[in-house]
């Protein structure tokens, strides 16, 4: 930690000697270190109460109440105040020992003009005796210790909200009800915190029978990365509204990269397939910048269209003047096409072998003749049977059936 504290003296020196086996314990605890701030009132409480045989320990976070619901006398209220007011120890002699309010103070990030010292609560002791100064220095060093992992678990929680937010964003609300069509859709989350993925998948359908499905995935994680997803599904958004609909894919796709190529900060991009299924017609058209193209589940047969694939999005900060290559796929009544993020091919098994093409047709295989809801569900637990460890990117998967 090395944050010093300017503890008061007390010349009897009792319950001290250093208890260096108790240090030792603090400095390696685990549970101080966790990001689940129960955990680490729970173990800083233990951790004092061990420095200070006999005594009684409570913890007051300044965010929420006590989980223990203690009630303070005027005395001990006093004490807390001006404890977590002038972030210093305070102590009080009183008839069955002395009382002591430590506070946990967080300290200001390094380089931080505004930010300053700050209590986030404070341990009230209640010691049989008066407490030593080795013994005060220990529980300074266990209340530091503590207050930084509150400080480190209020900005995880911060960020999980905003990933999760964020990761809302990323995903439609829903597939379109469009005549003809039959959609399941599926994602898996590896966000953990802030450590939020790039894959996003949207739906766009203004006409009866026809929807354009895009699914993509911008390079990189955390929210910088989640920011730049952002910028790509929004963009690619308002550009098939602002195109001529039912729209060319390939169009759509030159636009996009020309639209971010200055967006997207080297060495980010996006990787992004289109898909124009003309529920009418029968037909399909399809578009890939540098993404896994779709496979077509048949009758008999699972097919992936041989498409031409265009280098991915903002790779180059050269402009686009000609649209991307489309391919037409026909269609017949029961085929389903299945759209899907690189985070399924990435998945290995115990032997390091990838989830490729050959197992996720064969898996596909098995699955056909299946509801698109029910087709997403188990190709997705067959790819989470195949790993040897969780994903460690998101998932998307979408299905869509000719009716």
């Amino acid at each position: 930690m090395g944050r010093s504290r300017g503890y008061s003296q007390d010349p009897s020196g009792a319950a001290g000697g250093g208890q260096p086996r108790l240090l030792a314990t603090c400095l390696d605890s685990r549970a101080l270190l966790s990001l689940d701030p129960a955990v680490v009132v729970a173990e800083a409480r233990t951790l004092i109460a061990a420095a200070v045989p006999g005594a009684t320990v409570a913890i007051l976070r300044l965010d929420r109440p006590d989980p223990r619901g203690v009630e303070l006398d005027e005395t001990t209220r006093a004490l807390f105040t001006a404890a977590v007011r002038d972030l210093g120890i305070r102590r009080t002699a009183v008839a069955t020992g002395e009382l002591l309010a430590v506070p946990f103070v967080a300290e200001p990030e390094v380089g931080d003009p505004v930010s300053s010292r700050a209590a986030l609560g404070a341990a009230l002791i209640t010691a049989p005796q008066p407490v030593g100064d080795d013994t005060l220095e220990l529980i300074g060093l266990i209340a530091d210790r503590a207050a930084l992992a509150l400080e480190h678990a209020a900005l995880y929680e911060t960020q999980e909200a905003i990933a999760h937010r964020v990761q809302h964003l990323l995903m439609p609300i829903g597939p379109p009800a469009v005549e003809g069509l039959e959609f399941g859709v599926l994602f898996h989350s590896a966000t953990r915190g802030a450590e939020i993925g790039g894959d996003f998948c949207d739906f766009s359908a203004f006409s009866p029978g026809h929807v354009l499905i895009a699914v993509g995935d911008v390079s990189g994680k955390g929210l910088e990365a989640a920011s730049a997803t952002i910028m790509a599904k929004y963009a690619l958004r308002a550009l098939v509204r602002t195109a001529r609909w039912p729209t060319w894919p390939g169009d759509v796709l030159r636009d996009l990269h020309n639209a971010l190529q200055d967006q997207l900060e080297p060495p980010r991009f996006a990787t992004v397939t289109l898909v124009m299924i003309d529920a009418v017609h029968g037909a399909m058209l399809v578009s890939s910048a540098g993404h896994p193209g779709p496979v077509v589940v048949r009758a008999d047969s699972v097919e992936r269209p041989m498409l031409i694939t265009a280098p991915a999005i903002a790779l180059t900060g050269a402009s686009e003047l000609e649209p991307y290559p489309t391919e037409r796929v026909e269609l017949a009544p029961g085929d389903t096409a299945v759209l899907y993020t690189d985070g399924i091919a990435e998945l290995r098994d115990a032997g390091g072998r990838f989830y490729d093409d050959v197992r996720l047709q064969e898996a596909l295989d098995g699955l056909r003749g299946l509801p698109p809801a029910e087709l997403v569900r188990r190709l997705a637990a067959d790819a989470m049977s195949f790993a040897a460890r969780p994903p460690h990117d998101d998932i998307a998967i979408v299905a869509a059936r000719l009716l």
